[in-house]
């Protein structure tokens, strides 16, 4: 991918993630963290509800089905190891986990709470 492919390809996923985020906190979430980096990989938001911890990946394609695609068994491993990592980092045993996919077409958002579950091996 060409140096202006990859910069375009991060302002769009940004403007998607902006996007949810918005949509979140107009429901009363709380936005923890964007973007979540560790040695396992990434999380695009991570948002607090009451009790309840929401790791969020946020997909954008012109097409809904295209980007449910590509949520798959490894990206759904990175995500639950990096989520441990960032509840270690944070000491927040205490709340209950969800696993939600937002996925953006153009200006709609489809947003699957609990779109998978954990193993829980972890605990």
């Amino acid at each position: 991918m060409q140096r202006e492919e990859k910069e375009s390809t991060v302002a769009k996923g940004k403007a998607y993630e902006n996007l949810v985020a918005e949509y979140l906190l107009a429901r009363g979430y709380q936005i923890r963290e964007r973007n979540f980096r560790c040695r396992f990989g990434e999380i695009d938001l991570i948002a607090q509800y009451e009790t309840s911890l929401f790791f969020i990946e946020v997909k954008g394609q012109s097409r809904k089905q295209q980007a449910e695609m590509k949520i798959n068994l490894a990206k759904k491993t990175k995500i639950e190891r990096s989520s441990i990592e960032y509840i270690r980092q944070h000491q927040l045993w205490d709340l209950s986990i969800h696993y939600d996919v937002a996925i953006v077409t153009g200006e709609q958002i489809t947003y699957y709470q609990n779109a998978f579950e954990g193993k829980g091996d972890w605990l």
